[in-house]
């Protein structure tokens, strides 16, 4: 009887904050493979997460085997350019993870590294919800501006860039970029995702009666993905991590989404509280 039903308990929130400054903490996790190769040959997104800024870095690669170099290259560059050192990196028990060549190098550079229990993505609450954010984000981006689904790291890339430039942390009133750059960030050159593109002609021949710049407005019917191909294409990642179709993901987001304009006056985009460093 108790083994027909028998679920997960749930894992309580921690009380207090765990970091108080950038690169203490990473979080990382590696989707499983996308349904659709994307128009550079990937299938893999590597998704890493700062503690205490969240700010959010996305790759994107071919096979996981390439997962150990990114993360070797990721953390040799973040380090330098951003002047902190890592403390620890935390991510589940997958085998992409598991690797000699990252535990040596860890071990190098003093970097402690945390495994969670398998199968269990809830102790990894930060980048799952991250991932939540951009698989939906990624989704409407495609929907609207009507573009093939091979274009999905282009939607995703664009989605993270975004958002790590505008959303607004609650627990310090200030962007992720800000908090991770300690500089405000500009955002006058953002376009909305899809829109025309215009190819500039530097040809030799170039006269001055022809057209500087061309464009392509011809749209072809067959590439445009209808709801059911995105359904189809980011059903991998909503399966993982919440056990149900991506437009199952897409409506309760947009029903919270709609809930929290409802009672609260600001207009600004914020994290939730539940999403604020812990």
């Amino acid at each position: 009887h108790e083994q027909g039903k028998s679920k997960k308990a749930s894992l309580p929130s921690k009380l207090v904050p765990s970091t108080e400054s950038k690169l203490e903490l990473l979080h990382m996790d590696l989707c499983r493979p996308m349904r659709v190769t994307s128009i550079n040959g990937t299938k893999y997104i590597l998704v890493i997460v700062d503690d205490y800024s969240r700010y959010t870095w996305v790759y994107f690669l071919r096979t996981k085997d390439d997962a150990p170099d990114m993360i070797i290259d990721f953390v040799n560059q973040v380090q330098r350019n951003l002047k902190a050192k890592i403390l620890i990196i935390q991510y589940d028990n997958g085998t992409k993870f598991k690797n000699e060549k990252l535990r040596a190098f860890y071990a190098k550079l003093g970097i402690v590294h945390k495994t969670l229990i398998s199968r269990t993505p809830q102790q990894n609450g930060v980048v799952e919800r991250q991932n939540q954010t951009l698989i939906v984000a990624a989704r409407i981006m495609l929907i609207f501006s009507k573009a093939p689904k091979f274009l999905w790291v282009e939607a995703i890339a664009t989605a993270c860039f975004r958002q790590m430039h505008s959303i607004v942390h609650t627990r310090h009133n200030k962007t992720p970029y800000e908090l991770i750059q300690g500089r405000k960030p500009n955002v006058q050159y953002f376009h909305v995702f899809g829109s025309i593109c215009y190819l500039k002609n530097d040809c030799d021949d170039l006269g001055k009666m022809k057209l500087k710049a061309d464009i392509d407005s011809s749209e072809d019917s067959q590439s445009v993905p209808s709801k059911s191909d995105l359904d189809n294409l980011f059903c991998p990642l909503c399966e993982e991590y919440y056990a149900t179709s991506s437009q199952e993901v897409f409506d309760n987001f947009a029903s919270n989404t709609l809930d929290n304009e409802n009672t609260s006056s600001s207009s600004s985009i914020v994290f939730e509280q539940d999403d604020a460093p812990q």
